[in-house]
């Protein structure tokens, strides 16, 4: 999965990080303001312990055991995308909906034996609808953006030039900029007759391929002229004009920025290529349509088991990529939360049965504990500039530390080097973050009841069954942590949220991962 999101702080009732800007899921709710019959737990048929591990949970929480749905799964930690699609997520919204005619189920809990991811589409089924999609709409685009540039070279009588597919923005948008700066130093050297007919022309063409930005910029320019100049001038009406088409740019913005928000189908995308149109022209337009093209034709369409069956009752979405989350709290009171039915998911689970009931035992002891006190660890690498990516985590980090500074009972310890966290030197965790090290666990923390852990490597948690891995989600569950993250995929950010109005024992700490439809896991006794 690519890199998704961006870094924000939020603070209410809430205390916590929100390093991505769509959310796995909403703060968990305390067990007593969730029914037996809001939940469902999925077991693979085919193992007695995943059953055992199911009825371990349902004993804890007082369920009865007929929602325990069983599935038959092939064997291994992943699963066929076609397999998903054509049997099992069919079966599972069957089951789900006879245990569940008033639909009231929020939360679904995968248990030890089911798979942990589905892999990518290994047909193209879905690609080439997609692909084909967005290269007509960029075939589109390419034919109107060179009937642009022909008419600016009719302006500036140079040579005509073309732009071709595959596309280079870069070069595309220095190109366009070669040709509205000879087409402007034409026009004053035309008769002058013709000026007004170029300059019109000129203008038509600007907005068209660069949309209003241009015309914001010179605007701009000619108040600072003007503002700068001897004399004085009245720039009443010029800044009336840049108000205007500034809020007309923000308008575009927003509406944008409220779309992307949504599942991708062919008429949001058609809504969005024409907005992006009108605040940044042909050049915007078809920058996000190669960024699409190059998402479908990477395949980007494995995930989580634990994602795909949080969006079970969503009846179109776009498998490659992925898509909003409407649990996330900034939704609240969002008529797309009812829209879009999503479920909560979490995962009792562990490299083995005993290591999943364990979790169990050790959220119980967590629940009874009426304090919030322990040791934040974050592993850091010293980071202060090169690659965004890595930079958006190690901020993450650092943000998390400031949050949880001021939070009483919680003593914050940070590694701020490339060194890591060694043997032991981590006692009392309560919460533990850190990164990079792929493949090459270090024992370094001893864990309190309810301590939640994640260290954030691509893929880590494909490793959970294999005893022969040093993988990190394996080994943070057996050395007993009580929540742990992990991702099958790309492992990205998580928000960290402290609920200072509920319970101050450590279970008033919650985790939320990244999006839906990608890698992520939450393994936790929910």
């Amino acid at each position: 999965m690519a890199w998704r999101g961006s870094l924000a702080v939020s603070k209410a009732c809430l205390v916590g990080l929100l390093a991505s800007v769509w959310i796995f899921s909403a703060p968990l709710p305390t067990w007593a303001q969730v029914k037996p019959e809001q939940v469902v737990v999925v077991a693979a048929a085919e193992s007695p312990e995943s059953r055992r591990v199911a009825e371990a949970y349902c004993e804890f929480r007082q369920i009865p055991t007929e929602r325990i749905v069983e599935l038959t799964f092939s064997p291994g930690v992943t699963i066929a995308r076609g397999d998903w699609e054509d049997r099992l997520r069919s079966e599972l919204a069957g089951q789900l909906a006879a245990l569940d005619p008033d639909k009231q189920v929020t939360d679904v809990v995968l248990v030890y034996g089911t798979p942990l991811a589905i892999a990518a589409w290994e047909d193209d089924r879905e690609l080439k609808v997609w692909e084909a999609y967005y290269q007509k709409a960029m075939n589109d685009g390419v034919t109107r953006l060179n009937t642009a540039l022909a008419s600016l070279t009719t302006i500036s009588a140079q040579e005509p030039v073309e732009v071709k597919l595959p596309l280079d923005i870069a070069a595309m948008r220095a190109l366009f900029q070669q040709q509205i700066e000879a087409a402007q130093k034409a026009i004053p050297s035309k008769p002058a007759d013709q000026q007004a007919t170029a300059g019109a022309q000129l203008q038509t063409q600007v907005q068209a391929v660069a949309g209003l930005y241009p015309f914001m910029n010179s605007l701009q320019q000619q108040i600072q002229a003007a503002q700068s100049g001897d004399q004085a001038t009245n720039t009443g009406p010029l800044q009336q004009q840049l108000q205007y088409l500034r809020g007309r740019s923000e308008a575009l913005s927003q509406t944008v920025q409220y779309l992307e928000k949504m599942p991708a189908s062919f008429e949001r995308d058609a809504t969005l290529v024409a907005l992006l149109e009108q605040g940044g022209g042909l050049l915007d337009a078809l920058t996000w349509l190669q960024r699409q093209m190059d998402l479908v034709q990477m395949n980007d369409s494995m995930s989580s088991l634990d994602s795909e069956v949080a969006l079970i009752f969503w009846s179109e979405y776009r498998r490659i990529g992925a898509v909003p989350n409407f649990l996330n709290p900034a939704y609240d009171g969002s008529p797309l939360r009812n829209a879009y039915r999503t479920l909560r998911v979490s995962r009792i689970d562990g490299p083995t049965a005993d290591v999943a009931v364990s979790l169990i035992e050790r959220t119980r002891a967590a629940e009874a504990i009426t304090e919030l006190q322990g040791n934040v660890y974050l592993d850091l690498r010293g980071i202060q500039s090169g690659d965004p990516q890595l930079l958006q985590t190690e901020n993450w980090l650092k943000a998390v530390g400031e949050q949880v500074k001021g939070v009483a009972g919680l003593t914050v310890q940070q590694e701020n080097t490339a060194k890591l966290f060694q043997s032991g030197e981590c006692p009392d965790a309560l919460l533990y973050f850190g990164w990079y090290s792929l493949g090459k666990y270090i024992d370094s923390c001893s864990f309190k009841p309810g301590a939640i852990a994640y260290h954030l490597v691509p893929g880590d948690a494909l490793r959970l069954r294999d005893a022969e891995q040093q993988g990190w989600c394996r080994n943070l569950l057996e050395a007993g942590a009580t929540r742990v993250i992990g991702s099958v995929g790309e492992a990205m950010p998580v928000l960290l949220t402290i609920d200072d109005k509920g319970r101050p024992g450590p279970m008033s700490m919650k985790i939320h991962t990244a999006e839906l439809s990608d890698g992520m896991i939450y393994f936790a006794v929910p």
